[in-house]
């Protein structure tokens, strides 16, 4: 038998899972190499919060930011868009009631970027002057 504060609390809970977007940060170099264990690693880690996202906060935005742009070549940072590109469609198959929204940035049909690339070298301070 369910009574109107359970109704309440589950509708509580819809509208703050509805409110919450996740960021997940990572080090885009530690992507560049696909078969070493620390991408490895890292691709578990990433399929670790989608699966709590998924489970917890079921259709929530996620925006994937790679730090450390700065460090990367060209050629490197292509990869490192391949490689979790690749691992995001793999988890988002698994996913395909659309339990997680990867947010993509807005040139991604052009360049085929899933995540954010940040240079850690620009510092906000310097902007602002």
């Amino acid at each position: 038998m369910q009574d109107g504060l359970d109704d309440a609390q589950t509708s509580d809970h819809e509208i703050a899972a509805s409110l919450t977007s996740f960021v997940l940060v990572f080090r885009a170099r530690d992507f560049v190499d696909e078969l070493s264990e620390t991408c490895k690693q890292h691709q578990l880690t990433l399929g670790h919060w989608f699966n709590l996202i998924a489970l917890h906060a079921r259709g929530a935005p996620v925006f994937l930011v790679g730090t450390h742009k700065d460090e990367l070549t060209p050629g490197q940072l292509k990869t490192v868009q391949r490689v979790v590109g690749k691992y995001v469609q793999k988890k988002l198959k698994v996913f395909a009631d659309k339990a997680i929204r990867i947010q993509l940035p807005p040139d991604s049909a052009a360049t085929g970027r899933v995540f954010f690339d940040v240079d850690n070298t620009v510092c906000l301070l310097n902007l602002a002057s």
